[in-house]
């Protein structure tokens, strides 16, 4: 081991131990909403995960930006045996998985021609953000974030593509069951244009793969592409029922103080994780009825604010349960509102509850059972109505108090 591999080895474990950190963080954030039973008939479940999860099926409804994530994607599962070899080579010399013999050499084949379609997906990906500027993709406070994101995903891809091509060159011989159809001429190429300047190159590209992919995912847990890891498992985690599905109230259960959503402790650990994962597609409000025709509501926005309530929130309940006191600014926290300061009322009530947002969200977000959790709190807690129910009759109390939702006469009356 020289000095490559023991610098490579405290990076990497610097790098883990605070992508644990992080990730247990996130995981604590996810126990202070309430229990759901989500492994359910897993067959159903297994076989959901590989047609949307793995096959992309509702991605691939866009055929535009379909294939593009999708090769994305699928480029992504099978450089993670290039991420794996990084370690296995990092931690010691001439480590590989050249062991798979045959199998090594579909691997290195299939990872040339994915390198080159995810270098080519992300400059699609630029041109339609940045260039033909697609509506649902122009969030203005996600520009900055998203070219950075893509950026590194192409340097990844390309750094890993140019030391496959070096290889051979620098180090005397490739793996033995390595074949590169695409990375290979293109290496021969640069090692006779750079001369003795290709082992600097080389190195420098093995290096900026390693510290792009441990600094990448170390900051996955704090960006909107946190979806990256929670994608499949949200997908697997999913519903299994109809897209507009509501759970029933139980009115007469022990103990209950509170009916609906009233922030984000009220909300299964489940919509939590929605709030991880939402890859800010806006595919959801590209169809949302009730957007289109003009109103407030906005689905990919309100599972964003749920998301940032439970980054604000979590941390404080978590606190008060060790038994901590708040400083004035978390006080301040605490003392917001999930309806009012994070969504609009408005925005709860121009919900039909069609499902079209559920129905199209590549990664199985439930929307509507968060809108509808939230707007039964606001009319079983609150007493809070959207302003057309003020130019009608009191509808609601009659319901409550007759059964019916005009007033005037009780049931043993109706047939009077």
């Amino acid at each position: 081991m020289d000095i490559h591999n023991i610098l490579f080895v405290a990076v990497l474990l610097t790098a883990m131990g605070v992508f644990s950190r992080s990730a247990l963080r996130l995981i604590s954030y996810l126990k202070v909403g309430q229990p759901a039973d989500r492994v359910s008939d897993l067959g159903a479940r297994l076989r959901t995960t590989l047609v949307v999860g793995f096959g992309q099926s509702k991605i691939l409804r866009d055929k535009t930006a379909g294939p593009i994530h999708a090769m994305i994607f699928w480029g992504f599962l099978i450089l993670l045996f290039s991420a794996a070899e990084m370690i296995l080579e990092g931690v010691h010399d001439g480590w590989s998985f050249n062991f798979l013999g045959p199998i090594y050499s579909v691997i290195t084949i299939l990872t040339d021609i994915f390198c080159a379609l995810i270098m080519l997906g992300t400059m699609m990906s630029l041109w339609r953000r940045y260039v033909t500027k697609v509506k649902r993709l122009q969030v203005e406070a996600e520009k900055v974030e998203a070219g950075m994101i893509l950026l590194t995903i192409f340097f990844i891809v390309t750094a890993l593509f140019v030391q496959n091509g070096l290889r051979s060159h620098v180090v005397g011989a490739d793996f033995s069951f390595a074949v590169r159809p695409l990375s290979g001429p293109v290496g021969g190429l640069l090692a006779s244009i750079l001369g003795d300047g290709a082992s600097v190159v080389f190195h420098v590209a093995w290096w900026m793969h390693a510290v792009l992919i441990l600094g990448f995912m170390n900051y996955l847990p704090f960006s909107k592409h946190l979806h990256v890891l929670t994608s499949i498992p949200n997908v697997f985690l999913g519903p299994l029922t109809p897209t507009n599905s509501l759970e029933k109230i139980d009115f007469e259960a022990e103990g209950a103080e509170k009916f609906g959503v009233v922030d984000i402790e009220d909300f299964t650990w489940k919509t939590l994780l929605d709030g991880y994962t939402c890859t800010h597609c806006g595919r959801c409000t590209s169809v949302c009825p009730a957007n289109t025709t003009g109103k407030v509501l906005d689905p990919r926005g309100i599972i964003v604010a749920i998301h940032d309530r439970t980054m604000d929130k979590a941390p404080l309940i978590l606190k008060q349960e060790r038994g901590e006191q708040f400083t004035a600014e978390e006080q301040a926290v605490w003392d917001k509102k999930l309806i009012g300061d994070y969504v609009s009322p408005d925005a709860l009530w121009a919900c039909t509850t069609c499902g079209a947002c559920m129905q199209e969200c590549p990664v199985n977000i439930e929307h509507v059972p968060a809108i509808v959790g939230m707007r039964r709190s606001m009319v079983m807690m609150e007493s809070q109505f959207n302003d057309e129910s003020a130019l009608l009759p009191d509808i609601y109390g009659n319901m409550e108090t007759n059964s019916v939702p005009w007033g005037g006469f009780g049931q043993s009356d109706r047939a009077n």
